[in-house]
């Protein structure tokens, strides 16, 4: 764990500066400022070495408090790696306050001001399996992810998102891309709508593909009871 000019406010609840943590099979940065009433900054994960990971994890797992987590991970296989980067804008009470508007239990209501919170990310994982064999303590395992992208864009009021990928389990595979556009407005139902909506699975034992599309964007209304 490496820090520098790493400030903590702790009147305004906020920090600023750079951090730099090592895990094994696994590396963090972070650098930026997030205040009540302000922020800007950028976080990346860098997972490279998941089967590293999973064997630390088995490791400390043993230490006294900590749950036991061995025989969870006995005879898991893991390989691949994934990256998450991810920037933000805006202050820590806007983000409670959609949150709150979300319907999340989170203290007091919000206090208005400051500049709105927004988030940009992104997850690709462009190989990631887990595997565990028969013969291994626990259930069998055997699940390969290739491709997969996955995006964020906006506040919790107003968000665009995608995910796209391929899964396969056995035999079976799934691929699927979609597209979904999120609106909470102050006043009014929350308003979901995918522009886009691909699935396509897959049986090498059982006769296919099968195919699920959009014909055109769909568009859903939630609005809440009398309780919210």
């Amino acid at each position: 764990l490496q820090g520098e000019r790493l400030a903590l406010n702790l009147q305004q609840s906020g920090f600023a500066g750079q951090l730099q943590a090592q895990l094994p099979g696994l590396s963090a940065q972070l650098q930026g400022q997030l205040a009540a009433q302000a922020g800007d900054g950028s976080l990346v994960l860098d997972w490279k070495d998941p089967q590293r990971s999973r064997d630390w994890l088995a490791q400390i797992s043993t230490l006294p408090g900590l749950p036991p987590l061995a025989p969870a991970l006995a005879g898991l296989q893991l390989k691949g790696g994934a990256q998450l980067q991810a920037q933000w804008r805006g202050g820590w009470r806007d983000l409670q306050r959609q949150l709150q508007r979300a319907g999340l239990p989170l203290g007091t209501a919000a206090a208005s001001g400051g500049a709105p919170f927004t988030l940009q990310a992104r997850l690709d994982a462009p190989r990631f399996g887990a595997q565990r064999s028969a013969s291994a303590p626990g259930a069998a395992l055997d699940l390969q992810l290739q491709d997969l992208h996955a995006t964020f864009s906006g506040a919790l009021t107003d968000l665009d998102a995608s995910v796209s990928g391929q899964l396969r389990s056995g035999a079976q595979q799934l691929q699927l891309q979609v597209r979904a556009q999120g609106r909470n407005p102050a006043t009014g139902p929350w308003a979901l709508q995918l522009p886009e909506l691909q699935l396509q699975w897959q049986d090498k034992q059982r006769p296919g593909p099968w195919r699920l599309a959009l014909a055109q964007p769909l568009a859903l209304q939630l609005t809440p009871g009398p309780q919210g």
